[in-house]
């Protein structure tokens, strides 16, 4: 018979294998009958054929590493760091995580590495980079450890230089943007007061001092200025993500502005002294060049020699907004940002093209350069996201106190807005990709039938801020009881540009008092939240095994080789958009 037969039919074939009693595995067969092999169609309809092979044995997890129950809250865009707190509750109740039988995660993702540094920088221990505040520290990593639980071998990467690829995208996975750490010190003779968890603020490099303003000491002789962040809501869009759903139809606040405004009542003397930093991070404007660089609505005289003023003193004429913008503190933040008000840029063009190339883009286009307020003092470290534009943008750089005179592009963190920060001929910076967050503020608001306008005040300054010419808000127009009058005072203000370093992450530790014997001559390990459970139950078998310490067990312990982790996301903290949260 003819093996393809036109008809289809079974063919007919004789076994060539032995499956009869007392035959051998693989021995032919030598006699036996015909038969025939038919795959019966009806088979594939069947639950137990399909679900597998077409539907997939399905498991959902709303986190990595986190258990959700049923109606746990499912935020709508942004980004979904577990860590990060969404201030505007746009949701859904989630399903419930499914496919396991406990409470354990659906996906556990885990990490086989932890992070070695000897240097960890407070406060004001290095003069080019002194960070933000006092509750910030910069965290130097040398070496990477990433071991293998199942049979116990390891390998070391170490740092190879400032443009090591390598290491920074090893750094980055685990010590991500507003991850979670645990830091322990190898000197156990080291006294401390660690938490037992700090937050990664910044993992992109450390921030270079170039100017410092501090208020004039003498009240109420200071300019009058203001920090807020203006809320509109209601607004008509009800649709978010492709879900027809808003749970705050008639009060869902979305941020507008955010400006500073340095001088709101329009004077020319500065109330303060005003210092920029003599480093190569501000040569572009200390450097003898062109009288043209300096000059706005003006024509001042030819010259090669012309430098920026390094240091304004207090009650000097520094504040003018045209001619000469050698000795005008607006003349630094024109020069430094090059984008008026209208989103207009005002880049220089130098007539050298060798000098245009270097110097024609603003600095503040060319790297990331942010303005952090009062040292950081009083801010709300958490990580978290607001609507902005109808969407959740990251709300990167207030947890230290600080906002963005760069475009959004330049910050190095997923979900931000990519917008352009302005200056105004005002002296009015408005900063439309982050706003701040402190823990004091004022609440004004206004309602004209249509769109509510909320106004968050957080800093001030002058004798009555409130009454300036140039005073952000509605005036007359507001209703409740918020004023200026206890709004917090502003008392310094620091510009820093972002040096990248492929090793180095900012984190909440006070060193004076976290760490107030230091880190000792044997160094330090940051232990990522999501550590493999082998390991971090065993980790002095493993630092032992490293050679970062010299006693320690010799075995493992078997006993919790594997271990239940049992973790629910956080629940949304209390914030100024959604205090009813906790």
């Amino acid at each position: 018979m003819a093996n393809n037969p036109n008809n289809y039919a079974p063919v007919t074939q004789r076994s060539k294998v032995a499956h009869q009693p007392g035959q051998k595995d693989g021995e032919k067969i030598k006699s036996g009958r015909d038969y025939s092999i038919e795959f019966d169609d009806a088979l594939l309809s069947l639950g137990g054929w399909m679900n597998p092979r077409l539907d997939g044995c399905e498991i959902t997890g709303l986190y990595q590493n986190r258990y959700s129950k049923k109606g746990t809250p499912k935020q709508l865009g942004g980004n979904k760091n577990p860590n990060i707190q969404h201030l505007v509750d746009i949701t859904l109740p989630w399903e419930g995580d499914s496919g396991n039988l406990d409470r354990n995660p659906v996906v556990q993702t885990y990490t086989n590495t932890f992070f070695f540094g000897a240097t960890l920088s407070g406060y004001q221990e290095d003069e080019r980079f002194p960070n933000v505040g006092e509750d910030f520290s910069y965290i130097f990593i040398n070496k990477a450890f990433t071991f293998d639980p199942d049979n116990d071998e390891f390998f070391t990467t170490e740092l190879l230089g400032p443009n090591d690829k390598v290491f920074e995208r090893v750094l980055k996975q685990d010590l991500s943007y507003a991850s979670k750490f645990t830091l322990k010190l190898l000197d156990e003779g080291i006294e401390h007061d660690l938490k037992d968890e700090y937050n990664v603020h910044w993992n992109a490099g450390l921030f270079s001092l170039i100017a410092t303003y501090d208020k004039c000491l003498e009240e109420p002789y200071t300019q009058e200025l203001q920090l807020a962040t203006q809320y509109t809501s209601y607004n008509g869009i009800k649709n978010y993500y492709g879900i027809n759903y808003n749970p705050y139809q008639t009060n869902n606040p979305t941020q507008n502005n955010c400006p500073f405004k340095f001088n709101t009542n329009s004077r020319t003397i500065l109330t303060g002294s005003f210092t920029i930093s003599e480093n190569q991070d501000t040569w572009w404007w200390q450097r003898p060049q062109t009288s043209s660089f300096f000059a706005k609505g003006a024509t001042l005289p030819p010259t090669n020699s012309s430098s920026g003023l390094m240091s304004f003193p207090n009650a000097g004429s520094h504040l003018h907004y045209t001619g000469d913008m050698s000795n005008s503190v607006f003349g630094f933040f024109y020069r430094l940002m090059g984008t008026n008000s209208s989103g207009v840029n005002t880049d220089h063009t130098f007539v050298d093209e060798l000098e245009n190339r270097q110097y024609g883009t603003a600095p503040a286009k060319k790297d990331l350069h942010i303005i952090t307020f009062n040292e950081a003092k009083g801010t709300v470290k958490d990580i978290q996201t607001e609507q902005r534009y109808n969407r959740n943008t990251t709300q990167a750089l207030r947890h230290f106190g600080s906002i963005t005179l760069s475009p959004g592009r330049k910050i190095p963190v997923p979900g931000c807005q990519l917008a352009k920060p302005t200056l105004g001929d005002n002296f009015g910076i408005n900063s439309k990709i982050s706003g701040p967050s402190f823990k004091k503020y004022a609440v004004q608001s206004t309602y004209d039938g249509t769109n509510k306008q909320t106004y968050y005040h957080w800093l001030v300054g002058g004798d009555n801020p409130e009454a300036a010419a140039s005073a952000y808000g509605e005036g007359a127009s507001y209703s409740g009881s918020g004023n200026f009058s206890g709004v917090p005072r502003l008392d310094k203000f620091t510009i820093s540009k972002l040096i990248k370093r492929p090793n180095v992450i900012m984190s909440d530790i006070n060193k004076v008092l976290d760490l107030f014997d230091g880190v000792g001559g044997k160094g330090f390990l940051c232990i990522p939240e999501n550590i493999n459970p082998k390991i971090k139950n065993n980790l002095d078998y493993y630092l032992k095994k490293a050679e970062l310490i010299d006693k320690g067990p010799n075995r493992k312990n078997l006993s919790q080789k594997s271990a239940r982790i049992l973790r629910e996301p956080p629940s949304l903290k209390g914030n100024h958009l959604n205090p009813d949260s906790d």
